[in-house]
């Protein structure tokens, strides 16, 4: 896919995310507020569910986040986020950067079942097709 279409436009943004799978959206707000009407302003009369705005604050809630495994000085590793929802986590996800960083901060997107489909074609990669991996976390069973 390489780097995604940009657009300041809400309706562009649907119709390139549904064909590419990524989108940046520029001009849109930054507040708590506009973090939490961007799914409807996307989807419109679709958009069946949007959970809470998630706010992530800066390095000190990132160093509370992650304890001592937090390090600035290397990029993070491809995660995912939404496992703790299971079966509800959310078909799309919105990154909304409040403050540009001054160094870094770029985000990507990996599309995990283009991987897999990739994965599959591979020999050892087969295996992946049984293969059953548990991603969800609560408070009594957490992520590993």
């Amino acid at each position: 896919m390489g780097v995604p279409q940009v657009t300041t436009s809400p309706e562009a943004a649907r119709e390139i995310v549904e064909a590419d799978g990524a989108v940046i959206l520029r001009g849109w707000g930054t507040t708590e507020a506009d973090a939490a009407a961007l799914p409807r302003a996307l989807f419109g009369a679709d958009m069946v569910f949007s959970p809470a705005v998630a706010a992530v604050g800066g390095i000190d809630q990132a160093q509370t986040l992650a304890g001592t495994k937090f390090d600035q000085s290397h990029p993070l590793f491809a995660h995912i986020d939404g496992t703790a929802m299971g079966a509800n986590r959310p078909d799309y996800f919105f990154l909304l950067c409040a403050v540009a960083s001054d160094d870094g901060g770029e985000s990507f997107l990996i599309d995990a079942a283009e991987l897999a489909t990739d994965l599959l074609r591979e020999p050892l990669g087969a295996k992946l097709g049984s293969l059953a991996i548990e991603q969800t976390e609560s408070p009594d069973k957490p992520f590993q």
